[in-house]
């Protein structure tokens, strides 16, 4: 059984059709990639799945059961948690002060915090110091931070949209390593990301979106870096012509087939 399935899923913003028929799962301990352009549908998608928008068509179950939560804070109670490309940390407090923060009911003592923390970074390798101010911190570091932020709540499903975005290429792969190491604990993980370079490294299926419609789903082992974009675009990259976009995707970085 999928961990999350979507079936026959559409939404509708007034006339404009964001997403079309999509038909998605994600299983326990995968890596699954979003691809596709901008405007693809990949972040309606996102929020979709962690209850910021509701479906206008379709059904989603997870965890074998029917899902339809009522907002982003439903979602996190049933066991899905998601890190935007913008971060949401306040940046004149400190680390545990923003984990704290909106926490009723759950973790409320700094010490309990800071306990839960080393654990995430004896399991996960995400080592922040609790006590620095958020604004002193690289754009890497916040990004750690936010992703504690959901391990705190303990979620099945990791939904990550857009996240390698905002990064320098020398903390791209710490990050993809804590991806895999989420997986790995039996969790599923939803990547957006633009790099095929980097789906090479950490995805174990990679979904196609264009104009709002799934394209395919494809298992990376052995796939062909190439053919995910001639999906994602719907015509081969042109020598030259291309080179930006190629450049953009990381195409000369990922290994081909």
């Amino acid at each position: 059984m999928a961990l999350l399935e979507l079936s026959g899923v559409s939404k509708r913003f007034g006339a404009v059709a964001a997403l079309t028929h999509i038909n998605l799962d994600v299983e326990r301990g995968e890596v699954h990639c979003l691809l596709g352009e901008n405007g693809a549908g990949k972040s309606t998608l996102c929020n979709l799945i962690f209850g910021v928008h509701r479906p206008t068509a379709g059904s989603i179950t997870f965890g074998g059961a029917p899902f339809a939560p009522e907002g982003p804070a439903d979602a996190l109670r049933q066991g899905i948690g998601m890190v935007h490309q913008h971060f949401s940390l306040v940046g004149t407090m400190t680390v545990v002060e923003n984990l704290m923060m909106g926490r009723t009911g759950a973790i409320l003592d700094a010490g309990q915090v800071v306990a839960r923390m080393k654990r995430l970074a004896d399991e996960y390798k995400l080592e922040v110091d609790p006590w620095r101010v958020v604004r002193d911190l690289s754009v890497g570091e916040r990004q750690q931070v936010e992703i504690i932020k959901c391990l705190l709540g303990d979620p099945k499903l990791l939904v990550l949209d857009e996240p390698t975005a905002v990064l320098p290429p020398s903390e791209v792969d710490a990050f993809l390593t804590v991806c895999r190491r989420v997986a790995d604990d039996g969790r599923g993980v939803i990547l957006v990301t633009h790099k095929l370079a980097e789906i090479a490294k950490v995805a174990d299926r990679t979904t196609v979106l264009r104009q709002g419609t799934v394209i395919e789903t494809v298992p990376m082992e052995g796939a062909d870096m190439r053919a995910l974009v001639r999906s994602m675009i719907g015509h081969e990259i042109q020598t030259g012509g291309d080179g930006v976009l190629a450049a953009t995707l990381g195409l000369a970085d990922a290994p081909a087939a």
